[in-house]
């Protein structure tokens, strides 16, 4: 029996603090399974768009009152 390696995918999570200009506080951020078909895609621009959607969250809710 001849065993192969087969990637399916790779777990991302970015480590992010928010930035209020005097600290940085962790924010929890959790994995994203990128699946090995869809990995050239997540390069070629889907990193970007996960990051300011992340980032517009992040900002959204340091704004919010309570």
């Amino acid at each position: 029996m001849t065993i192969r390696m087969r990637l399916v995918g790779w777990n991302v999570q970015p480590v992010v603090m928010a930035d209020d200009g005097e600290n940085l506080t962790p924010v929890q951020v959790s994995s994203q399974m990128i699946p090995a078909t869809a990995w050239d895609e997540f390069k070629e621009g889907g990193d970007h768009d996960a990051l300011e959607a992340l980032r517009e969250h992040v900002e959204q809710a340091a704004s919010d009152p309570g």
